[in-house]
């Protein structure tokens, strides 16, 4: 206890303050005490609060190392198994991706044939009339049936002028590698676009005031007209005259306009490119510069049989049966100096719808009767000269593919072909 009057210190049980002499009070120092009391506690409350935010701190903190350290050793060792798993994937794929890509190579393989067939002047003059006319022909591709295969555009002009104006679709089967061409004649005509929705190729021209338009979809290796149009506005000065026609029958102007109309608004690929390398590069996607062809063009080839049974026996090879045999009588026309000098007469046969070439001479250029055998499942025609020392030829798109020759014996069909 002290002295509340001189701070001196008082032994327990004094009543009075030894130095001074002033009374000591017991309730004065018990309320000094509680005085000097309570900052203290009030500092331990304080510290408390202090020492309880330190350590949330500090566990936090604990908290946050823990969960590094587990995710650093814990889960990373996991994790290095994906890599692996991943490595492993990729491995498969890169075997996936190799497989697709052949897939697509072999996908555009027909584009490098025809690529091929653009830069061969041998095969065009075969098939078209690019010998004449080589800036007339023009192509494009197309996948008509949208089977991921594309096919190809030839629009060129034959004998005949206007009239004989021609698209061919040209196809490629990739797995028999052969080439197919069906003619389409655009008389007085051309190209006109593609209509992906009906999955038909379109031409349309007109003439003399007419105009028409007809669609044609791939039927197995054949192309068919799937409709017709025809009016003769252009004819009339009067419109009440002019004649409207929808597949053969006669309808108003109004059906007319709308059958036609959405046709014309939603052709696609209208445009027909000129033969050259950047149209080759840019259109099929084929460097022409990569490719290699035979250029020249032989006038015929020779085949060889010792006997008539086989070359018989040839002829059902190429095309198994016959649909058709005739006589002709046609007239000559001299129209490639460089090739043989025959005029090919076209004859379609009501049964089949297919085209007859025929060859009237021989190469004296006599006229003759002439014997012809057609192709039931190719449509080639095998013509049959029965004058003495004749040929017979195989031809197919108005050219002579191949040439067979026989014995001066009597007139027949076959004879024993001449030993060489």
């Amino acid at each position: 206890m002290y002295c509340s009057k001189c701070g001196k210190q008082a032994s327990d049980g004094d009543k009075f303050c030894q130095n001074c002499g002033t009374k000591i009070k017991g309730s004065e120092i018990t309320k000094n005490d509680e005085i000097k009391n309570e900052p203290i506690n009030s500092l331990k409350k304080n510290n408390t609060k202090k020492n309880l935010i330190i350590g949330t701190t500090i566990c936090l903190f604990l908290a946050l190392c823990l969960s590094i350290i587990y995710f650093k050793f814990m889960i990373k060792p996991k994790n290095t198994s994906v890599p692996q798993s991943t490595d492993a994937e990729l491995q498969n794929n890169t075997g996936d991706t190799k497989e697709t890509l052949d897939k697509i190579k072999e996908a555009n393989k027909e584009k490098e044939v025809f690529a091929k067939l653009l830069k061969s002047p041998k095969w065009l003059t075969e098939n078209t009339d690019y010998k004449k006319s080589p800036d007339n022909v023009k192509f494009t591709i197309l996948d008509i049936n949208q089977d991921g295969v594309c096919e190809m555009l030839l629009y060129y002009g034959e004998s005949g002028g206007l009239a004989g104006l021609t698209l061919s679709v040209v196809s490629y089967n990739t797995d028999e590698d052969k080439i197919n061409a069906q003619k389409i004649n655009v008389s007085h005509g051309s190209y006109r676009g593609y209509l992906s929705n009906e999955k038909t190729i379109v031409v349309g021209g007109g003439s003399q005031g007419s105009s028409y338009m007809s669609g044609y979809k791939p039927e197995g290796d054949r192309y068919l007209e799937t409709f017709f149009t025809l009016d003769t506005a252009g004819a009339y000065l009067d419109e009440n005259k002019a004649v409207y026609t929808l597949n053969d029958n006669n309808v108003s102007k109004e059906k007319y306009n709308q059958f036609i109309d959405p046709i014309k608004a939603n052709l696609t690929h209208t445009e027909m490119y000129p033969i050259s390398n950047e149209n080759i590069k840019n259109v099929l996607g084929v460097d022409p510069d990569t490719i290699v062809v035979d250029n020249s063009i032989d006038k015929y080839s020779t085949l060889k049989f010792s006997t008539a049974e086989q070359a018989k026996e040839w002829l059902l090879k190429q095309d198994s049966t016959f649909i058709a045999k005739y006589n002709a009588n046609l007239i000559k026309e001299d129209i490639d100096n460089e090739l043989i000098k025959t005029f090919f007469q076209c004859y379609v046969l009501e049964q089949d719808d297919y085209y007859l070439f025929l060859l009237p001479f021989d190469e004296s250029g006599n006229e003759e009767s002439m014997h012809y055998l057609v192709g039931k499942h190719t449509g080639n025609v095998y013509s049959i000269s029965p004058s003495a020392g004749g040929y017979a030829y195989l031809i197919k798109d108005s050219r002579v593919i191949e040439k067979l020759k026989y014995n001066n014996e009597k007139s027949g069909d076959w004879r024993e072909l001449k030993k060489q």
